[in-house]
């Protein structure tokens, strides 16, 4: 990713092991990732959380629906497998 750098970064954040927020944030507090756009797929239950939007470091945010996807997966015990971000 260092040698070459995208020109942009799409991140949901409904990741299965860390949220989108953290992952701007990590990519944002690097220097040399400090300018790259950062776009976050957001559902209508994250947006309905009281977010500080002031210490989200994206650029911008889309909102997307979920649509539940059968046979993903096989844990069934994560709480958003079966679904899939339908625009990321």
């Amino acid at each position: 990713m260092f040698n070459e750098p995208p020109d942009l970064l799409v991140v949901d954040n409904r990741l299965k092991d860390i949220s989108g927020r953290e992952v701007a944030n990590l990519v944002k507090s690097e220097n040399v990732y400090r300018q790259l756009p950062v776009v976050m797929c957001v559902d209508p239950i994250d947006v309905e959380e009281p977010w500080n939007w002031n210490k989200v470091e994206v650029d911008d945010f889309f909102g997307t629906s979920l649509q539940s996807v059968r046979g993903t997966g096989s844990n069934q015990s994560d709480s958003m497998q079966g679904y899939a971000c339908v625009g990321c």
